[in-house]
């Protein structure tokens, strides 16, 4: 049997009368646990400098040791979901199957 995992907040339809194969579940029911493992190997320790939010997306700037900052955009929903504020200790996590090289 296929199990699917639906979210709202995707805009993907969680109706648990549709016939179909699988459980559909409330993003808000999901509990992921209180530590993670990840893959990437770029893991970076810093704090939040600033939280641009805007409707869908917002842009969160990560101080690193060393004057160093790092800019991510996440989803505006991710951020509320997670109580980002400024000031709060979070990880850079880089995973990247590229790296590309410029020169003037």
């Amino acid at each position: 049997m296929r199990t699917h995992i639906l979210s709202e907040a995707a805009g993907e339809s969680c109706n648990p009368a549709k016939p179909s194969q699988g459980y559909y579940v409330r993003i808000e029911t999901v509990y992921i646990g209180d530590s993670m493992e990840v893959s990437s190997r770029n893991q970076l320790k810093g704090t939040i400098k600033l939280i641009k939010k805007g409707p869908v997306n917002s842009e969160v700037t990560v101080a690193l040791p060393g004057g160093i900052e790092i800019v991510s955009v996440i989803t505006t929903y991710s951020a509320e979901k997670m109580n980002l504020r400024e000031g709060s200790a979070v990880y850079a996590l880089i995973k990247a199957s590229e790296v590309t090289i410029g020169k003037d």
